[in-house]
């Protein structure tokens, strides 16, 4: 079922879950917030694809959005994952007939830079984003919220980072 203009309910919902649910009752399970932030980033920077799950064409990703029961990242229902709250992600482009994937890290110095972008991203349910040196190849977004909360988060294993705190962590790490 397509969801948005570029992504569909396959790519969101493992592989059982969407054959057992089907996409109309499995995507009760999906937060609309994390593929809608996806669609509107696509829209936004210009990427011709993301990856998100790739079962429905032959491929291997089937923990990108919604997590169950036998996966590998499943956390008992505690991860934002595991309740369809958190989606991971990957830019790409074709050059010369060949898949190339957008540099991460000037993803997110861009999205340092563009406030009007964060604000659209929150508007749309999304608060929080992995840190660029744990998500190297992909973007992880979710919808924790935190009271209060005045910009995205930036979030490690073991750390929120503010938008200062993450914008000098960057120029720390990458210049």
């Amino acid at each position: 079922m397509k969801l948005t203009k570029n992504i569909r309910s396959e790519e969101v919902l493992p592989e059982a879950y969407h054959k057992r649910y089907g996409a109309k009752n499995g995507m009760r399970a999906m937060n609309p917030s994390t593929f809608l932030t996806v669609q509107y980033l696509i829209d936004t920077f210009g990427w011709e694809y993301v990856e998100i799950n790739t079962w429905l064409w032959g491929g291997v990703r089937d923990e990108s959005g919604l997590r169950i029961k036998g996966h590998n990242y499943y956390r008992n229902g505690w991860g934002l994952h595991d309740n369809g709250n958190a989606i991971d992600f990957r830019p790409y482009y074709i050059k010369d007939g060949e898949k190339k994937y957008y540099p991460i890290i000037d993803i997110h110095k861009e999205l340092l830079e563009c406030t009007y972008i964060r604000d659209r991203m929150r508007a749309l349910g999304v608060y929080r984003m992995e840190v660029a040196w744990l998500a190297t190849t992909w973007i992880h977004l979710d919808c924790e919220y935190t009271r209060d909360q005045a910009d995205l988060i930036f979030v490690s294993k073991d750390k929120r980072f503010s938008l200062g705190e993450y914008e000098k962590e960057i120029k720390e790490r990458y210049g």
